[in-house]
């Protein structure tokens, strides 16, 4: 089976992820892709204990990532790949890694950033990354948990673009 789903969400693993995301999918194997976190013991005890005991946890850089997926490592899973950004997803897309379609979740507000939607805010690389994306041709849906309704970020990108 591999990747069910691919999902960006800047808090990784939480209870909409957990309760929500894994069970509708039956999610078995959780892979959290951030350099940052693949580097910082801490943070892996923290994100492994979130994972219920039924669910594998995998905790790579974008360079792991891109060579598990590449050698079919999670194939026999129905795994959830979890990136804190589009710049992220970007960059395992231009390793190699082939993705049709990415899940934005929770990308939180800071001053350098625009809310476009009630839980994500963008910056400017943001933007420039979703766009990048789009033209590769990923479909790019923002849903916080399986039973909102799916709304196309490029659309509610582009209008945010020509209000400014």
């Amino acid at each position: 089976m591999g990747m069910v789903l691919v999902r960006i969400d800047d808090r990784l693993i939480h209870g909409q992820v957990v309760e929500n995301w894994m069970k509708f999918l039956k999610i078995n194997h959780v892979i959290v892709v951030n350099d940052f976190v693949a580097s910082d013991r801490m943070q892996k005890t923290l994100f492994s204990m979130a994972v219920p005991d039924h669910a594998k946890i995998s905790i790579l850089t974008i360079t792991q990532a891109k060579e598990a997926i590449l050698n079919g490592q999670f194939e026999g899973d129905k795994a959830m790949l979890l990136l804190v950004s589009p710049q992220d997803v970007l960059n395992l897309i231009n390793k190699g890694v082939r993705i049709k379609e990415v899940n934005v979740g929770g990308m939180h507000y800071s001053p350098d950033k625009k809310q476009i939607l009630k839980a994500i805010s963008v910056s400017k690389e943001d933007i420039q990354a979703f766009q990048e994306l789009d033209k590769l041709g990923v479909h790019l849906e923002a849903r916080m948990v399986p039973d909102d309704e799916k709304i196309d970020i490029m659309k509610v990108i582009k209008r945010e673009i020509t209000q400014e």
